[in-house]
Formats: structure tokens, C-alpha cells, sequence
């Protein structure tokens, strides 16, 4: 593969958002479909997984409202019936409670 063509192939998945793929004989783009939530740790997140608020690294979500919210101290309902509690995006939570705790302390 001539330079040029190892630089068109990486414009064109630049353009496309997908990925060079090397796995065969001849190198590809594939397109990117969709992409993971992650954790503020850089862990990939499943749903339902538990995971872990830096301003009180010991509590643990409770449930998880969609994708990418995390739901934490339940306070039972108000006078309109709205839940109420605290809600936080995944991408700002940690996968473990130490790895919130040293968030909370500066990377300490």
C-alpha cells in the first residue's frame, strides 16, 4: 500500500466515522454503529451495572433510569408524586467506590 492510499483510506474513515480494518488481506473501513457508555474512570458501562458517585463514593446507584443516568438516594415521592432522589449521568460516576473515593480526594 503507496502512502497515498493508506492516506485516503484514513480520510475516508475519518469522514465516515468508522474504523480501519486490518484483520483480513485487504484493509477496509467499517462503519461505527454505535458507541458504549463510559464511566468517568474510563470503564465501559452495561446496563444495570452499579456505579459509584464521587461526592459519596460509598453509595451505590440504585437503578438506572436509560442509557446514561444513574439513580442514587431515593427520598420517596413529593406532594405532585414526583420521584425524588439524585439523578447523575453514568459518564460522571465511577465503576468502583475507591475509584470514586480518589476522585473525590484529587487522584490521591
Amino acid at each position: 500500500m503507496t502512502d497515498e492510499q493508506a492516506a485516503a483510506l484514513v480520510k475516508q474513515a475519518i469522514e465516515s466515522r468508522g474504523i480501519i480494518d486490518c484483520t483480513g488481506d485487504v484493509l477496509v473501513v467499517r462503519r461505527v454503529l454505535g458507541t458504549f457508555v463510559l464511566t468517568a474512570d474510563g470503564c465501559v458501562w452495561a446496563h444495570g451495572a452499579k456505579v459509584y458517585w464521587r461526592d459519596d463514593p460509598h453509595e451505590e446507584s440504585i437503578e438506572n433510569i436509560n442509557d446514561d443516568i444513574a439513580f442514587f438516594e431515593d427520598h420517596g415521592t413529593d406532594a405532585t408524586g414526583e420521584v425524588c432522589g439524585a439523578w447523575e449521568k453514568v459518564s460522571e460516576c465511577y465503576s468502583t467506590p475507591e475509584a470514586a473515593k480518589a476522585a473525590m480526594e484529587g487522584g490521591k
